[in-house]
């Protein structure tokens, strides 16, 4: 089971056996539970969103009273847990200057594959991300030497040449779809950086319209230095 709060999704987590027993007599009282949220997070809700905040914790807690017929103690840690996360969550896509750290780059991709039905034959996934646990199609390291970072940069042009594909980029604070790749060679910086290479994508920084070309060096600085950071890839399924 799974509790969503405005498109996010946590994972239960399992609880230690002392914990659960600890636990065990709250599973025949739920109502204490819904007592401990309400000073939790009721102070928080704002005075222009309070009657929304209400009907979600509502909606929340009786889905919460649903779970609980008939669950074990450790199952309700378990629960509970997760409650309050998307509880908190919900807080923070709802306040006056909504956050939205929580909801990261697996749920971007989850809520597109929610949103369209099998039937449209899209796969999305993530092409280049600092981050092993994000599972992404090429890690993008430090430590990438030259031949490396070419084939991280030929990955993102062979999807940005695609027609039936669209290419995302996570950076710090910001996303924005990748409009275009551009590359050449100079001479003249070669003599000045011993570097004559250059690559670059068009992002959309400030704002959402294509306005910015940014090395693909810096790109992939960013993508080691912030885990959070990657560049995704939506395209139609290969019939092939």
């Amino acid at each position: 089971m799974c509790c969503w709060c405005s498109g996010v999704q946590h994972s239960y987590i399992s609880s230690p056996a002392g914990d659960a027993d600890r636990a065990g007599n709250l599973a025949y009282e739920p109502s204490k539970l819904m007592d401990v949220e309400v000073r939790l997070y009721g102070k928080h809700l704002s005075s222009s969103r309070e009657h929304e905040g209400l009907e979600c914790t509502e909606q929340l807690k009786e889905s919460l009273r649903r779970e609980l017929q008939g669950s074990s103690a450790g199952q309700f840690v378990a629960l509970l847990y997760d409650f309050v996360l998307a509880r908190a969550d919900w807080h923070d896509l709802h306040q006056a200057r909504p956050e939205t750290s929580s909801i990261g780059n697996a749920q971007v991709l989850q809520a597109l594959a929610d949103m369209l039905p099998a039937s449209a034959g899209l796969q999305a996934w993530i092409l280049l991300s600092g981050d092993a646990s994000s599972q992404p199609e090429l890690q993008v390291s430090e430590d990438d030497d030259t031949s490396e970072r070419t084939l991280r940069w030929q990955a993102v042009v062979a999807c940005l040449a695609r027609p039936d594909a669209v290419v995302l980029y996570h950076m710090p604070g910001h996303y924005s779809l990748v409009f275009a790749a551009r590359a050449w060679q100079s001479s003249s910086d070669y003599a000045a950086t011993g570097q004559n290479q250059h690559r670059q994508l068009l992002i959309a920084c400030p704002g959402q319209q294509p306005n910015s070309w940014v090395d693909f060096k810096d790109v992939c600085s960013d993508l080691v230095d912030y885990p959070n950071t990657a560049i995704m890839v939506a395209a139609r399924r290969s019939t092939d």
